[in-house]
């Protein structure tokens, strides 16, 4: 008996119908695709406001002085109070907020390079501009250098003792300067 008439018979091959199979199976991913979308709520996640005055508090009562508004503009929420403070040698305060349009602003203060918090907060690679003159309620505080990252991100950086304050974010330049403007290091009644 030989090998072709002992085995079962095969189809024959053809590029055609490979390009039907591939056709075939790139047609029922897709499909799947859309049913589990069209089938499948997404959660409206909006974000939740918090109480960051809380947070500066605490962090004021150990002993450590921070840039913080004294206010917020009118529809602007803090995101996230878990990771605002990181304490040691070096404490590390964040705060991330989203404008009234939901576009991003944070405040970043610590005691390390400018081009440190720069490299972790405009990570497309920053680039100077002019130094400008932003009154705020930091005392002996109003010039600040800016910055961009040549797409969307902004930031502004100054000194406050001994740190590096940067206020940075996707939302437009106006807002990054009212936020500087309610900046305070005042303590919270």
């Amino acid at each position: 008996m030989s090998e072709s008439q002992s085995g079962a018979r095969r189809y024959p091959r053809t590029f055609g119908g490979l390009i039907g199979s591939m056709i075939v199976l790139v047609l029922a991913v897709v499909g799947y695709y859309t049913y589990q979308n069209l089938t499948h709520d997404q959660p409206d996640v909006k974000p939740v406001a918090v109480d960051y005055r809380g947070t500066v508090r605490e962090v004021q009562q150990a002993g450590v002085t921070v840039a913080y508004p004294r206010l917020l503009p009118q529809g602007w929420i803090v995101r996230d109070s878990d990771s605002m403070f990181v304490p040691g040698d070096r404490p590390v305060w964040q705060v991330p907020m989203l404008t009234g349009d939901g576009e991003f602003v944070g405040i970043h203060q610590t005691n390390a390079p400018l081009d440190d918090l720069l490299d972790k907060d405009l990570p497309q690679g920053a680039r100077q501009g002019e130094d400008v003159q932003i009154p705020s309620g930091l005392d002996g505080v109003s010039t600040w250098s800016s910055w961009t990252d040549g797409t969307r991100d902004h930031a502004f950086a100054t000194t406050l003792g001994d740190d590096t304050l940067l206020v940075y974010g996707s939302a437009p330049v106006e807002d990054l300067k009212k936020l500087i403007g309610l900046l305070t290091t005042a303590p919270v009644a």
